[in-house]
């Protein structure tokens, strides 16, 4: 019975919303165990095949709750949807991923949690073996978009400090061009 309470604590019905999110339950060998997914998950490409429950700001509830999933896997700001998830019996994780050590630290939180701890551990390891820096000869300063008005130079929003664009901008030699902004991506005019 001791292998039976074992695998009964192991998620075996696993959605995300967030694509990272989904691509690091793949990445930690999870797949098969992924019934649902955000509407922007692309990769790999198993993923487009898998039913598409929503974003940030329209989960589908009613979708979700049928997959009986028995964890979501989701980021800070998906809270309320933890806590509404939770009102209808499914267990959440939330894991940050602001900053690199942050991603790096959600591959093991979530392999743990999915019983692959190994696997979380390996993804880790690979993670800052890529991540490894290499930097530029020169220190280009770059501005990083992360989002704007479809068609419109207005109103982008950038990668500002502590972000993990701006630890990767960092990494390479470059300078943030928004690195002494107050917040993570502010918002800026043409």
């Amino acid at each position: 019975t001791g292998l039976h309470e074992f695998l009964d604590d192991i998620q075996q019905r696993i959605i995300a919303l967030t694509p990272s999110v989904e691509e690091t339950l793949f990445a930690l060998g999870l797949g098969t165990r992924v019934v649902g997914v955000g509407d922007y998950c692309r990769w790999p490409p198993e993923v487009r095949s898998l039913p598409q429950l929503g974003g940030l700001f329209n989960p589908n509830l009613e979708r979700i709750v049928a997959l009986k999933p028995d964890l979501a896997v989701l980021i800070p700001s998906e809270r309320d949807l933890a806590v509404k998830l939770g009102r209808l019996g499914v267990d959440s994780l939330i894991v940050r991923e602001e900053s690199l050590a942050d991603v790096e630290q959600s591959f093991r939180t979530i392999g743990e949690r999915c019983g692959v701890p190994e696997a979380g551990e390996r993804l880790a390891a690979q993670w800052r073996q890529d991540m490894a820096p290499h930097p530029l000869s020169w220190r280009p300063k770059v501005m990083i978009s992360v989002g704007r008005q479809s068609g419109r130079l207005a109103d982008v929003l950038v990668a500002g400090p502590g972000t993990f664009f701006d630890e990767i901008l960092v990494r390479m030699g470059g300078v943030n061009a928004f690195g002494d902004a107050k917040t993570l991506y502010p918002q800026v005019s043409l």
